[in-house]
């Protein structure tokens, strides 16, 4: 009984040191930072993406489903999601204003899941945390509007959840414009924050 115990330990020991179900403890205890990102585009697309040389996060509002948005997310998704935009060196300037042709992003979270704590803590399932963001790109000089997709962010964690998929939310916007041709500037060229 004793050795059956010892061989059971070891099985679970190793089971949790490799692959899968590794990933889904650490997330269960909090310890995965991670997001996973994705769109749909709904419409438009067809403009000349890359004559845009700097972008600007406007307003993203609120029009929850299933409750409402925490306030935590709503404070901390525009900021956050710059701060990754400008890690991404897309643009020569991430917010502000100045000369260059500017693409202005603003949208309204049309779904978000807090996640289950329950099931993610006792064995690494459950809802995982995630906004769905309805996202309009638009010419910040002209107004026009340029596409519209949803975007969506994923977090691998509950802890820190809402920087997490704010920053996922700046990555997914970087994911979209990359589909559409733009491209990464040269190091020298990147704003100085992405240095």
């Amino acid at each position: 009984m004793k050795r059956l115990a010892v061989v059971l330990l070891l099985v679970g020991c190793l089971a949790l040191a490799t692959g899968c179900v590794s990933t889904l403890a650490k997330a269960g205890l909090g310890e995965v930072l991670q997001f996973k990102t994705r769109f749909l585009e709904l419409e438009g697309g067809s403009a000349a993406w890359t004559t845009y040389e700097a972008i600007e996060l406007g307003q993203i509002g609120d029009e929850p489903v299933r409750g409402l948005t925490p306030a935590d997310l709503k404070a901390e998704l525009v900021p956050l999601a710059a701060q990754q935009l400008g890690k991404g060196r897309f643009f020569k300037r991430v917010g502000g204003s100045g000369p260059e042709k500017t693409l202005l992003v603003t949208g309204q979270i049309i779904d978000f899941c807090a996640g289950s704590s329950a099931g993610a803590r006792a064995v690494g399932f459950g809802d995982k945390p995630s906004i769905l963001v309805k996202t309009t790109f638009l010419d910040k000089h002209s107004g026009k509007a340029l596409a519209t997709a949803n975007l969506q962010s994923t977090a691998d964690s509950l802890r820190d959840w809402t920087q997490v998929v704010s920053r996922g939310y700046g990555k997914s916007i970087e994911k979209y414009l990359e589909s559409k041709g733009l491209k990464k500037l040269p190091e020298e060229k990147a704003p100085a924050a992405a240095r």
